[in-house]
C-alpha cells in the first residue's frame, strides 16, 4: 500500500539513490500518518457532536464519567509508539545522509558568494562549464561523478551562509564558514546504454542579490569517463587559446560573480573594454592605463588599489592562482576590450595560428610567447 502511495505522490523514481528514497518515505508515512489521523478525528468529532447534541424537552444533561482508564491508555501507547517509531526510523535515515559508506570517495566543497567548487582526492578541479537555464545566459561547473559509487562531501563557506540541496537525490545540508559539515550518498546505477546522467545541485539559503545564479550539475558518469575527467578537469584546457583558457579560469574562480562581461554594472567593475582605459582610485590617485602589472597586482591584492566607488570586498588570490592563469586571465581581458586594447586584432585563432602555432600542437604554443600575447612581458 505504501508503495503504491509513493508511486502516486512521487512517480518512478530509478535514478534515486537509496537515501532519497528513504526521504520521500519518510515523508509519505509523516503525509498519511497525520492524513488518517486528522480524518479519523475529524469524523469521530462530527459523530459525537451528533450523537451527543443538547435535544429538545432534555434540560438536564447526564453526569459525565471523570475518566476512563483503557481509553486514556489507548490514547496515549499507539500515538507514542508510533512517534518512537518516526524518531528511530528519521534517526536511521539521516545518519545515511550524514556517515559515508567504507571507500566513499572524498570530496572537498567550498561555496561562496555564487559559486560552487568541487576539490578532488587527486587535487583535480572542474574546468567544465555548461548552462543550466535553457538559455545558456547562466553557465555552471559540471562535477562528474562514477556511477554506483558512496561519495562523501566535506563542505565549508568562504563568506555566507549557503545551502547545498541536490532535489533529485532528496538532500540538503547547510554550508558554513568556519566549520566544516559533511553529506554523504550513493549515486545511481546508470541504465543500460544511458552514459550519463545529470542532476541539478541550487543553494537553499539565501545568501544575497545573486542567490538564484548559485548552480551546478552533478553528472554521474561511467567509471571510465569519470578516470578520464581526473587526468583533464573535464576539458582538454592545452588545446585552447590563452583567451579562452582565461574565460575558464574567470569561472573556475568566481570572477564572473562580481565583475560583469557585457558593461553592466556589478559588486565589482566590468571587464568589457577594461584593459587599457584609465582608472581612478578611492585615494584620489590613477593611472592612465590599466595594464598587466596593474591587474595582476588587483588579482593578487585588490586592496593595494581601490577603484573608486567600489567597495574593498575583494578576495586576495594570492596563493591560489598561477601566474600562467593569470597571464590568461589578463589574455581574457584583452579580448573583452576590444575598443580600448590596441593589439586585439591579434587575439583571434588565425593571427594566433599564424604566429605561435595551434594550442596543443607539439609545444608551438611556447611559455614566451603565451605571455607576449597575454600582455607584452
Amino acid at each position: 500500500m505504501m508503495a503504491f502511495l509513493h508511486r502516486f505522490w512521487f512517480g518512478h523514481s530509478d535514478d534515486l539513490t537509496s537515501q532519497s528514497t528513504e526521504s520521500e518515505f519518510m515523508f509519505m508515512a509523516i503525509f498519511w500518518i497525520s492524513a488518517v489521523s486528522f480524518v479519523v478525528l475529524m469524523a469521530l468529532m462530527g459523530a459525537f457532536v451528533m450523537k451527543y447534541r443538547k435535544r429538545p424537552g432534555n434540560m438536564y444533561s447526564k453526569p459525565s464519567p471523570t475518566h476512563h482508564n483503557l481509553l486514556e491508555i489507548t490514547w496515549t501507547v499507539l500515538p507514542s509508539l508510533i512517534l518512537v517509531w518516526l524518531f528511530f526510523r528519521g534517526f536511521w535515515g539521516y545518519m545515511g545522509h550524514v556517515v559515508s559508506e567504507a571507500g566513499a570517495i572524498p570530496l572537498q566543497v567550498t561555496a561562496k558568494k555564487w559559486d560552487w567548487s568541487i576539490e578532488y582526492p587527486n587535487g583535480a578541479t572542474s574546468l567544465k562549464f555548461e548552462a543550466y537555464d535553457g538559455e545558456g545566459t547562466k553557465e555552471v561547473p559540471v562535477f562528474f561523478l562514477p556511477e554506483n559509487s558512496p561519495v562523501e562531501l566535506r563542505m565549508i563557506s568562504q563568506d555566507v551562509i549557503h545551502s547545498f540541496w541536490v532535489p533529485d537525490y532528496r538532500l540538503k545540508f547547510d554550508v558554513m564558514p568556519n566549520r566544516y559539515t559533511s553529506m554523504a550518498f550513493r549515486t545511481e546505477e546508470l541504465p543500460r546504454g544511458v552514459a550519463s546522467q545529470d542532476h541539478y545541485v541550487f543553494c537553499a539559503e539565501y545568501c544575497g542579490d545573486r542567490h538564484s545564479d548559485m548552480a551546478a550539475i552533478i553528472r554521474v558518469v561511467r567509471a571510465d569517463a569519470y578516470g578520464e575527467f581526473l587526468d583533464t578537469g573535464g576539458l582538454d584546457i592545452d588545446k585552447l587559446y590563452p583567451w579562452e583558457k582565461g574565460a575558464v579560469y574567470a569561472k573556475k574562480y568566481g570572477c564572473l560573480g562580481c565583475h560583469s562581461i557585457d558593461g553592466a554594472n556589478n559588486t565589482g567593475p566590468t571587464w568589457l573594454n577594461a584593459y587599457g582605459t584609465k582608472r581612478d582610485f578611492a585615494d584620489g590617485s590613477s593611472i592612465p592605463k590599466a595594464d598587466d602589472n596593474y591587474i595582476r597586482e588587483s588579482i593578487l591584492v585588490p586592496s593595494a588599489k581601490i577603484v573608486k566607488g567600489r567597495a574593498n570586498q575583494m578576495t586576495p588570490f594570492q596563493g591560489i592562482v598561477s601566474e600562467q592563469e593569470i597571464s590568461d586571465l589578463i589574455s581574457y581581458m584583452k579580448f573583452l576590450s576590444p575598443d580600448t586594447y590596441d593589439a586585439h586584432d591579434e587575439l583571434n585563432p588565425a593571427a594566433w595560428d599564424a604566429k605561435y602555432g595551434k594550442p596543443g600542437d607539439g609545444g608551438s604554443e611556447t611559455e614566451d610567447g603565451a605571455t607576449d600575447a597575454s600582455g607584452g612581458a
